[in-house]
């Protein structure tokens, strides 16, 4: 499933700003047909950045764990990465911004991966 990380956000986003950011790309992304992805199974990190001055200007997403998969086409993958820069773009209204975003192809046979997983019910 797919990972988001999102740097470059200024320290000023308070935590229900970020919540209803991370909600909206998670719309704006289950929503590309394509994709076959419902909003539970996107996953958003905003790693801290330890430096202040200067955030906020440059905003980089990069998205990871899309799996490959022969409906995922370069057209389907930038149209996730023009949603995810478009949305980002509304949550900061104010002020200069860039905002970049990759979508490479993940290709779990080609990459090396692995996965663990505890069912929420693991202790019955």
């Amino acid at each position: 499933m797919p990972v988001l990380y999102v740097t470059g956000i200024s320290n000023e986003i308070r935590e229900g700003a970020l919540g209803r950011l991370s909600d909206d790309l998670r719309a704006e992304i289950s929503s590309i047909p394509e994709l076959r992805l419902k909003k539970d199974d996107i996953t958003i990190f905003f790693p801290c950045d330890r430096r202040t001055i200067g955030l906020g200007g440059e905003i980089i997403v990069d998205v990871g764990l899309l799996f490959d998969k022969p409906e995922r086409t370069l057209e389907v993958r930038n149209q996730m990465a023009e949603r995810i820069t478009a949305t980002i773009a509304k949550h900061i209204p104010r002020g200069r911004l860039l905002v970049e975003c990759s979508v490479p192809p993940f290709d779990r046979q080609r990459s090396g991966f692995s996965q663990f997983k505890r069912g929420v019910d693991s202790n019955k």
